[in-house]
């Protein structure tokens, strides 16, 4: 069976949403936790932090596969030779402002 890619992506998004569903659904538990367990206390933030670094090692994510692999970007050719063009441009109006400001700062 050929994969096919809206699918794969379709699949790669759902993983996405469940692993973000996963990790408020897990920290939220541990701050309301913390918060019955001190009523008399709002949280702060270094507070926040402190117990999200103290549960971190019990998250369990779902693996994305493919992320010890990846593609090498090549730049388009037709975009190369018009940002290359659109340097050169701007250092030409560059060094022509800048000598004319240099013109005016001489003249008596």
């Amino acid at each position: 069976m050929i994969a096919c890619p809206v699918h794969e992506h379709d699949r790669t998004v759902s993983v996405d949403l469940d692993n973000m569903r996963t990790i408020v659904n897990h920290f939220t538990a541990r701050l309301d936790t913390w918060a019955i367990s001190h009523p008399e206390t709002p949280l702060s933030p270094a507070q926040v932090v402190a117990i999200i670094k103290a549960n971190y090692e019990t998250l369990k994510l779902q693996l994305l596969e493919g992320l010890d692999q990846y593609e090498a970007y090549l730049e388009n050719p037709k975009e190369v030779s018009f940002f290359r063009q659109l340097i050169r441009t701007l250092i030409f109006e560059y060094r022509l402002g800048l000598e004319l400001k240099l013109l005016d700062a001489a003249a008596p």
